[in-house]
Parts: structure tokens; C-alpha cells; sequence
């Protein structure tokens, strides 16, 4: 087995410390061989564990590191999943503009590359960012709209994911009183086609952002 595939088996058995020596080897032997796809897969997984870890520097070194070799070699698509990694990252860790900052050249990216199921990833951690600046309508909207278009682009919410999102959805409910008004804007995203919802998100529209 892959040293890294044996750090992530170790890491959802639990030991997310016994991970961490496994993928730094990984690293490290892949480095050697130049294998640089490998390379920043290993380093995104440690961004991922880091922050586990509660090691928020050493998470955002290795994504950053991550991000420069995805970029290299021009691998987009893993540049969308690891922005939107980061920006969520920095939401969490209270900078709110560097979250937005990451988290827009996500969703911008996945735009260009037409990847549905990571701009409505994308446009749930924007929601977020809205919630947490206090724009409960825009994060009523993004949500809506993304929940909306995975069931037309027939990408259903993986099942592991709908506790999370009901939880993510009555968060946003519980900010609007009455709860007609969430109900109103909820409809609202709801009607938004895909382009429009990226275009809200992005601030496009010519409408003020919110978060950041």
C-alpha cells in the first residue's frame, strides 16, 4: 500500500497523529522522485490533517506549498477543491477578506472549468461567509440556489452531507424573524439559474458582497 493511502486509512481509524509521519515520508520520497502531482497531493492532505490537528500555520504552509505545484502544473481542478479549502480555513480563523479572496478565485475557476459539483461546493462556503457577516438573505440565497441546481444537474447531495446541510439551513432560518422572510428569500434563490447564483455570489450583479 501508498504511504499515503496507508496515512489516510490510519488517519479515519482515528490516529490522525500516527498520519502525520506517514504523509511527511510520502512527501518526502515523492519530492526525491520528482514526482510533483503526488507531491502536492500528499501536501494538501497535510494542510487537511494539520488543521485537524489544531496546527493552523503549519496547515496553511503545506497548502500554500500545494497550491504552487497545482498551479505549475496546471491542475485546476485541484486548485478549485484547495482554495475553497483554504478560504474556508481562513473564515474559521476570523479573516473573513482572505476567505472571500480564496473562496471567489474558486468558484471562478470552477466556473471555467464548468464543474458543477464544485461550484455548488464552492457557493455553500460563500454562503457561510455570509452568515457570518450577517447577511442571512445572501446566505439564504446561495444555499438555496446550490441545493437547487444539484437537483437539476442530477448531482444529489451525498448522503453523508444532508445532516450537514440541514444544519448549515436552519442556521441561516434562525437568523430571519419572521420566518416568512427566509421563506421569501429562500424561494428566491431557489429561481436563480446557475450563472446567476455564480454572478451573486462574485458580486457581479453590481450588488455589494458580504464577508470580506
Amino acid at each position: 500500500m501508498a504511504l499515503n493511502d496507508l496515512a489516510i486509512l490510519t488517519a479515519e481509524e482515528g490516529d490522525l497523529a500516527g498520519a502525520r509521519p506517514l504523509l511527511e515520508d510520502a512527501l518526502t520520497q515523492n519530492r526525491a522522485l520528482g514526482q510533483n502531482e503526488r507531491a502536492a497531493k500528499n501536501l494538501s492532505n497535510l494542510g487537511e490533517l494539520c488543521w485537524y490537528l489544531g496546527e493552523r500555520d503549519a496547515a496553511k504552509t503545506y497548502r500554500e506549498q500545494a497550491r504552487e505545484l497545482l498551479t505549475q502544473q496546471g491542475d485546476t481542478r485541484g486548485l478549485v477543491v484547495l482554495l475553497n479549502n483554504l478560504g474556508n480555513a481562513e473564515r474559521e480563523a476570523g479573516n473573513p477578506s482572505t476567505a472571500r479572496a480564496y473562496l471567489t478565485e474558486s468558484l471562478r475557476l470552477a466556473r471555467g472549468l464548468g464543474d458543477k459539483k464544485n461550484v455548488f461546493t464552492v457557493l455553500e462556503s460563500l454562503a457561510d461567509l455570509s452568515l457570518d457577516a450577517g447577511d442571512a438573505n445572501q446566505a439564504a440565497r446561495l444555499l438555496a440556489a446550490s441545493e437547487a441546481q444539484h437537483v437539476l444537474a442530477g448531482v444529489p447531495v451525498p448522503a453523508a452531507l444532508h445532516e450537514s446541510h440541514s444544519r448549515r439551513r436552519d442556521a441561516v432560518r434562525a437568523r430571519f424573524a419572521p420566518s416568512v422572510d427566509f421563506d421569501v428569500a429562500w424561494a428566491s434563490g431557489s429561481a436563480l439559474s446557475l450563472d446567476q447564483a455564480i454572478t451573486l455570489a462574485l458580486g457581479e450583479n453590481g450588488d455589494p458582497v458580504s464577508g470580506g
